[in-house]
């Protein structure tokens, strides 16, 4: 029953489930990105990201959904004004993790999906939101949607926004359900393709 979801913020200990959770949000796109196509390298490092905070991955953007005590699901989201910044601090425990080679292969790769839009500065960004299998189905995506628009505005921002993969019918169901509207469509080339994603749309709901 849902008086037995709790949403809290994240903590250290969390840091191996939140992982996979970020791995299952972020899906073919996170394992190009961060494990160059392996899945265990891929949780290493979102695991290692989740542990040194101060980035766009760290513990202090996310917050998880319990129920009856164990952990089901996560949100990581934040103001959209300050992700260019996170982006940037994202780069220094990338070094660490990855070393200065593997950073610039992973450049490259990233190279054609330069400049697209996630958010605007106006808008409080879901960046990640992920329920384990077990426990999808019972309410817990949309009661960390609740939050996070709950969050926006305590940031004293009217909008909440996030994207949806092109294939992920079921989710973007869900945030149209709730009052989301998509505001634009990105089709990606061929080339961008390699990412292991068609594209993406924008969502944004007024608050």
């Amino acid at each position: 029953m849902e008086h037995n979801l709790i949403v809290r913020t994240a903590r250290p200990e969390d840091a191996k489930l939140a992982a996979r959770l970020m791995h299952l949000a972020l899906g073919r796109f996170g394992e190009y990105t961060f494990g160059n196509g392996n899945p265990a390298k891929t949780l290493d490092v979102l695991e290692r990201l989740f542990i040194a905070g101060s980035n766009r991955f760290g513990q202090e953007h996310a917050f998880i959904a319990e129920k009856n005590g164990n952990i089901a699901g996560l949100l990581l989201a934040h103001p959209a004004k300050i992700m260019t910044r996170l982006d940037l601090l994202t780069g220094r425990p990338m070094l660490r993790i990855l070393g200065l080679g593997e950073v610039l292969r992973l450049l490259v790769r990233l190279l054609p999906l330069a400049g697209g839009r996630e958010a605007e500065r106006d808008e409080y960004y879901v960046s990640d939101l992920a329920v384990l299998p077990q426990f999808q189905g019972q309410g817990i995506g949309t009661r960390l949607l609740a939050f996070a628009e709950q969050r926006a505005a305590g940031h004293g921002l009217r909008k909440c926004s996030l994207i949806v993969a092109l294939h992920n019918d079921a989710a973007r169901q869900l945030y149209l359900r709730l009052g989301y509207r998509i505001v634009e469509t990105v089709a990606y080339s061929r080339v961008q393709q390699r990412c292991g994603e068609r594209g993406y749309q924008r969502m944004v709901k007024v608050l």
